[in-house]
């Protein structure tokens, strides 16, 4: 099944204002989700007539409506029941539906499910201050949906070892270089290991790349509920990237995941491998030797790795060991073999920054 957003599940109020006429621009959303095969789920408290209340306002029908009614225990808005019965009816994965809601509560059922939320701003502002992804209108919603959900996630490399229960994602080289607003180009170094601060258009650099990975994460199931999330640590014992850091203490809610800091720490520099590094050890046995958990404080439950230097000290090591003149690879796994040169500059093409903001 297409790990991609196959169902949108609205509040009431996200879709009607005042009685029953529809938000401006909300048919023409609703239309070009239908057209895209994206069907839409609408959320009422009380039971109503929904297929003559759409048909009424000229919009395209409901492939679900839930109310109160539908839900174990008649559970109120907040449970994550909600999200629970929206999946199982429509025969989706829960990671395929994003809620679109107005209030705390379904910010929370979002949150209580798993599911990604987005507050529709152009029909309530929002009260205490909540961290979630933000829509100013109907037309705003769909360049969201269109950039980072509607289509399945493109990784530089991936892997998945069932075994170990170990899953590593990759979008983009480490060198790769975006087109940005200032400075005019930058990489990835430029914004998680020398800390600048890049701009593309009026949006920071470090939040539309991080964006962008925690969304691809949740569409192929690697961003979990109630996980944990923490950064690889820096070079330095005792330090971590202040700019993943800063993020991910916001982010860490978007499906209802937690963060800590030093959940991870290193136990070593990484230049004082040299003299232990053993021929014959695989790559994340090397990582795992100079960065170990920290257990206190961590209840267990999938662990959500963020680096911006993991990537550097399994290259480092491949390197090192690499036969002279020999391609790239370490045996099973190739690391660097999931993609080529050429075929990373065409990935980081199709997905540079400036098609990841609003035109």
């Amino acid at each position: 099944m297409a790990n991609k957003v196959q169902a949108v599940v609205f509040d009431y109020k996200a879709v009607f204002q005042a009685g029953t006429t529809p938000h401006p621009d909300m048919a023409q959303l609703l239309h070009v989700l239908d057209q895209q095969g994206v069907a839409w789920v609408l959320m009422t408290t009380q039971s109503i007539d929904a297929a003559a209340l759409c048909s009424a306002a000229g919009l395209p029908q409901p492939a679900l409506h839930l109310s109160q009614e539908d839900i174990p225990g008649r559970k109120n808005r907040g449970s994550g029941l909600w999200l629970d019965q929206a999946a199982e009816r429509l025969g989706l994965r829960k990671n395929q539906l994003v809620i679109v809601g107005t209030t705390e509560w379904d910010w929370m059922t979002g949150i209580n499910a798993g599911v990604l939320y987005v507050h529709a701003r152009w029909a309530s502002a929002l009260g205490r201050t909540i961290d979630a992804l933000v829509a100013d209108d109907p037309t705003h919603l769909y360049w969201q949906l269109e950039r980072h959900l509607l289509h399945e996630p493109e990784w530089l490399f991936a892997l998945d070892d069932a075994e170990r229960r170990l899953r590593v994602r990759s979008l983009f080289q480490p060198d790769e270089t975006f087109p940005g607003t200032s400075p005019s180009f930058f990489n990835l170094k430029t914004v998680f290991t020398y800390d600048k601060e890049v701009t593309v258009g009026d949006g920071s650099a470090r939040d539309i790349l991080m964006v962008h990975l925690l969304c691809s994460a949740y569409l192929d199931g690697s961003l979990p509920n109630r996980a944990w999330f923490c950064v690889y640590p820096s070079s330095t014992p005792g330090r971590v990237n202040d700019q993943l850091a800063e993020f991910l203490e916001v982010a860490k809610v978007m499906v209802g995941s937690y963060y800590r800091g030093d959940l991870l720490v290193r136990a070593c520099r990484r230049t004082c491998l040299c003299a232990e590094v053993r021929t014959d050890e695989r790559a994340e046995q090397v990582a795992a030797r100079c960065a170990h958990r920290h257990a206190r404080g961590w209840g267990g439950g999938p662990l959500l790795l963020q680096s911006d230097r993991l990537d550097r000290d399994l290259q480092w090591h491949r390197d090192r060991h690499r036969p002279h003149g020999a391609g790239g690879g370490m045996g099973p796994g190739n690391w660097n073999g999931a993609c080529s040169r050429p075929e990373a500059r065409r990935h980081a093409s199709r997905h540079g920054l400036r098609g990841l903001l609003p035109p």
